[in-house]
């Protein structure tokens, strides 16, 4: 009863009536280009992120709490961090962490064939089983999945733990490819991830 009834108010909240004059069909096409606006704007803050400590090298470093002014994302939480406030926070129902996602040329590095990713990683229950995956996309559609299987890493829960993982990307790196990099997760329990390094080769 509980769940039908956030799904009732979730719809009402989120519902549009059609217009009915041409007034509101330009208000809603305003609308639609402000969004736009904004979503481009959050992508490209959120690639400036933490710009003090990125370096001129192709690294990329995050620990989450540059993004909570500018990305509104469920899975960034304050319950546990490795340093500092914030953390991804995932479980069985945010399954996905906030994704790095950027064009091959707007990396930092002119040409990138390979990719290693560092972070700290901390679950309640050995049960929890996750990723931190490493994708490339063309033309919407993935080329590549690989991940870092996060049950390599981790012995005891409750701990935070580093984990890394390299990745080749030598045969999809084209400069319209997009490289999409972010926790996911599988099982039980909970996973916590900060101090994402992503060092472009």
């Amino acid at each position: 009863m509980k769940r039908k009834l956030i799904k009732k108010s979730f719809a009402k909240k989120y519902s549009f009536a059609p217009p009915q004059k041409n007034y509101d069909i330009q208000m809603m096409k305003a609308k639609k280009y402000i969004i736009i606006i904004f979503l481009l704007t959050v992508t490209v803050l959120f690639l400036n992120a933490c710009s003090s400590k990125n370096r001129n090298d192709g690294t990329y470093f995050y620990d989450f709490d540059e993004l909570v002014p500018f990305v509104n994302d469920p899975s960034i939480s304050n319950s546990s961090a490795h340093s500092r406030i914030f953390s991804v926070k995932i479980d069985e129902y945010i399954p996905y962490g906030v994704a790095f996602k950027a064009k091959f040329n707007t990396l930092k590095k002119s040409t990138v064939s390979k990719v290693r990713i560092t972070a700290w990683v901390k679950v309640d229950d050995m049960r929890a089983m996750g990723n931190i995956v490493c994708a490339v996309d063309e033309n919407d559609k993935t080329v590549l999945w690989n991940a870092i299987d996060l049950r390599t890493f981790i012995k005891n829960p409750k701990e935070w733990t580093e984990v890394s993982g390299d990745f080749d990307l030598s045969k999809w790196n084209k400069p319209d490819n997009m490289l999409v990099i972010y926790p996911m997760f599988k099982g039980k329990g909970t996973i916590w991830v900060d101090d994402m390094e992503i060092t472009c080769k």
